[in-house]
């Protein structure tokens, strides 16, 4: 770890979110006092180059996932790591980090959440390669971390930290703005000017999120059936797409499908299901036959999911083909047809 630490070389899920985004700010800005463009940053996937082959990367939740360190997010670790508890807003940080990744507050909760911004951003069209795209989907992201900071300063040196600590979100337009007012006025107009490029990231999310609902709507399907627990059939369908909100966007515009199947060019797949569903003996079917390219996913109050990789984790694509996911889904998947949580939750 210690050699990690002094590295000014930083591993990044291939479609970096909040956490990992607010870890790296942590780590560059807080633990190394240096600016973004002075390290490099690597996706997972991408190798460096000769003058870095030496240098020992800084993990931010890309190959060493949280769960297997034993920390609640990529925030909580680096912060251990750079001892940066005693930086004012760093424990605050954390408790909003660690609540999100175990819940999606700081994402679905509030209007116009930067966390659901960063989140969909990689996901928008671009003219530039992908690795420039996710470092600008970074730039974007780094003024909101810098005025956390500063406002929280601020805050506390004006005996208002508790009316800082009282800003439900701070990510988010509304808690932008909030924070904004901790500043005095001679520090709010990059904030004031960067406020104008967040919008223009929400217009083009929104964009393509409409583009990609009507994409749900004309979507090619293969429909089978699934048997339920008493003993009928519900619907399921799979769907062949590159869209990481597809399932989401499927169950939205196909009110009668519980179950939706989706499949990549690339052979990764996923198995979205609506309501409060066993997915254990499927998924234990599945690592029987495909080890190690599936992971179970629960978030409180959300319907499971199972993923065979997804927008921020480098896995290998499965063995099994569209016709062996339907098979092995019926003969695992028993169906339960009551309590059926909100059918959105298949798009986080």
């Amino acid at each position: 770890m210690a050699a990690a630490r002094g590295s000014k070389l930083f591993l990044m899920p291939k479609s970096p979110k909040f956490d990992p985004i607010a870890a790296l700010y942590c780590a560059v800005s807080l633990g190394r006092r240096e600016r973004l463009e002075n390290v490099t940053v690597l996706f997972d996937g991408e190798e460096p180059d000769a003058s870095l082959a030496h240098e020992m990367p800084v993990d931010l939740d890309a190959r060493l996932r949280r769960t297997e360190t034993g920390h609640g997010s990529a925030v909580e670790r680096v912060v251990q790591m750079y001892q940066l508890d005693e930086v004012m807003g760093t424990k605050r940080l954390v408790v909003l980090a660690n609540r999100n990744n175990e819940t999606g507050y700081l994402k679905e909760r509030f209007r116009d959440s930067l966390v659901n911004l960063m989140f969909l951003a990689p996901s928008v069209a671009h003219s530039v390669s992908r690795r420039e795209h996710l470092l600008e989907c970074i730039r974007m992201a780094w003024p909101v971390f810098d005025l956390y900071f500063q406002a929280g300063q601020r805050a506390f040196h004006g005996k208002r930290w508790r009316e800082f600590c009282d800003i439900p979100n701070p990510f988010c337009l509304a808690g932008y703005d909030a924070m904004v007012e901790f500043l005095r006025p001679d520090e709010r107009g990059r904030y004031i000017q960067h406020r104008l490029v967040l919008v223009q990231w929400f217009e083009r999310v929104r964009g393509r999120e409409a583009q990609a609902a009507k994409r749900a709507v004309e979507a090619r399907y293969t429909e089978f059936l699934v048997s339920t627990v008493s003993g009928g059939t519900v619907v399921g369908r799979l769907v062949e797409s590159d869209d990481e909100t597809m399932a989401g966007q499927y169950f939205r515009s196909h009110p009668g499908v519980e179950v939706v199947l989706v499949r990549k060019s690339t052979g990764h797949a996923g198995i979205f299901v609506r309501g409060v569903q066993d997915l254990r003996p499927l998924h234990e079917a599945l690592q029987r036959r495909d080890a190690d390219r599936w992971d179970f996913v629960q978030k409180p109050g959300k319907s499971p999911m199972l993923l065979n990789g997804s927008r921020t984790r480098h896995t290998h694509p499965s063995r099994l083909g569209p016709s062996e996911l339907i098979t092995t889904v019926q003969a695992h998947l028993r169906f339960r047809l009551r309590q059926k949580p909100d059918a959105e939750q298949a798009a986080s």
